[in-house]
């Protein structure tokens, strides 16, 4: 098992919209959007504990959220990264 921490931008498009980070098919978080439109995107920090594989990150639903700035342990990242 490895301790992979994850950091991730959610862009809004609409405030007051709940959102939900998955890494694979785990749920890993599920919050509403509640900043200004001006303030649109904030930063989630993810910490997993998981064996070596691929993974990938993303956020629903889609016509709302836009993930960004993939970091995994530290390195920018693709929203979908091999653990080793």
């Amino acid at each position: 098992m490895a301790l992979v921490k994850i950091s991730v931008d959610i862009y809004a498009l609409d405030a007051d919209e709940v959102y939900r980070i998955y890494v694979n098919d785990t749920l890993m978080v599920e919050r509403t959007f509640r900043w200004p439109p001006t303030e649109n995107f904030i930063r989630e920090n993810l910490v997993i504990d998981v064996p070596p594989g691929e993974y990938s990150v993303y956020v629903t639903p889609l016509s709302t959220f836009i993930l960004k700035n993939v970091i995994v342990n530290g390195a920018l990242s693709n929203d979908t990264f091999i653990i080793r």
